[in-house]
């Protein structure tokens, strides 16, 4: 995943971190020593603050990572392939490459992250009570695990989608209706009004005098807020592109532009915006040297370069190399273009048949026509229900 720093492999799932995670590794850091520790430790040094506080934030984002393994774990005993996991500034996020199959299966992936912390802070809390005796300073950081990793279950059973809580609300309301559309697009609703009471208990405390707490909260409400309307756009995707192929003709359009310009790698980026980028509107062009392509140059990447350097610089020095490009076949579905392009954070994907370029696929042409299908298909509902009641008459 682009934007993440490759921490290793459990159990044969990627583990990363978002470049976030480190920041905020080091702000909670900076709190515990600052904020925490010397108040309950009896008179630490500054570096003994500042050690106890990274190893208890250390082993806080750890009992995250056990949270979202569980996750991972449990979902691959019920036969759905993992991703990879990721932690980041939130917390984290196990990467499914495919939705449970039943509301009983989500049931029992969801559940188990928020008792694994439950569990973890239960065993932080029993060996607080037997090392506080003899070791006040591993008694406080058992202390602090023990909290923390309660607030975590407690929080993540919010019923706001995607969070735990929205999860295993969404796996009743799947089971109720039988629709995980439906299920999806209501736990997704509830996400927001969820999302938008964090906002405002944010503005409230910063209002009040809670500066860090208020921002902490607005800034979880606006993450929650941005991953529901995301979870109800995906649900939307999945149900009208199930069985659409790339180079299908779909409605008026077709997700594959097979039209297009090529350019070398020598090309300056003057004459790539002057005579293919600005002429035809292009976001992307493929980089070929003979008939191999070696990249793709893009519209982001050009905006990079000074205009007054544009004379000088060639395609080839800030092209997307070959080798870092993902690419699909035309007969792929178009949802598994999408969940390549959420994987690796693209824009843009290279269609290829037998080791030929055959197209470019883009993520603004799938939403376009996502949208296009989903109009067809409540005007086909409609049709259908009208027809239903002619016949009936």
């Amino acid at each position: 995943m682009s934007g993440s720093l490759h921490l290793g492999t459990i159990a044969g799932i990627r583990i990363s971190a978002h470049y976030s995670w480190l920041l905020i590794l080091a702000l909670f850091t900076a709190w515990l020593a600052t904020g925490w520790f010397p108040y309950t430790l009896p008179g630490p040094s500054s570096v003994t603050s500042w050690l106890t506080g990274f190893v208890a934030a250390f082993l806080l984002f750890a009992s995250v990572l056990a949270h979202e393994l569980t996750h991972s774990l449990v979902a691959r005993a019920h036969g759905v392939p993992v991703r990879y996991i990721v932690l980041y500034f939130f917390g984290g996020s196990s990467n499914l490459e495919e939705e449970p199959r039943s509301p009983g299966v989500e049931f029992q992936i969801t559940i188990a992250g928020p008792l694994t912390s439950l569990l973890i802070g239960g065993l932080a809390w029993l060996a607080y009570g037997l090392v506080l005796p003899s070791t006040p300073l591993g008694a406080e950081i058992f202390g602090f695990l023990a909290g923390m990793n309660g607030l975590l279950a407690l929080f993540n059973l919010i019923p706001g989608f995607p969070l735990d809580g929205g999860r295993v609300l969404r796996s009743l309301l799947w089971k109720l209706t039988g629709s995980v559309q439906t299920a999806t697009h209501w736990s997704a609703e509830v996400g927001q009004v969820v999302a938008f009471l964090l906002i405002l208990a944010g503005i409230w405390f910063i209002v009040t005098g809670g500066l860090f707490s208020g921002l902490w909260l607005a800034v979880i409400g606006w993450f929650l807020l941005t991953a529901a309307r995301n979870a109800e756009t995906r649900a939307i995707r999945e149900t009208h592109f199930q069985n659409v192929s790339i180079d299908q003709n779909v409605a008026i359009d077709r997700a594959m532009c097979s039209v297009l310009p090529v350019v070398s790698p020598g090309m300056t980026v003057q004459n790539l915006m002057e005579i293919y980028i600005l002429p035809r509107k292009l976001a992307a062009v493929p980089v070929m040297e003979g008939e191999q392509v070696v990249g793709l140059i893009t519209l982001t990447a050009v905006e990079q370069v000074p205009r007054e350097a544009r004379k000088h610089v060639v395609v080839g020095q800030i092209m997307t190399p070959r080798h870092q490009l993902q690419t699909v076949s035309p007969q792929q579905p178009l949802q598994e273009a999408l969940a390549l392009m959420d994987q690796h954070d693209d824009q843009h994907l290279l269609v290829m048949q037998d080791n030929h370029l055959a197209g470019i696929v883009s993520r603004d042409t799938i939403i376009r026509l996502m949208e296009i299908l989903s109009a067809q298909g409540q005007a086909g509902d409609e049709t259908r229900h009208t027809n239903h009641l002619h016949k009936a008459s």
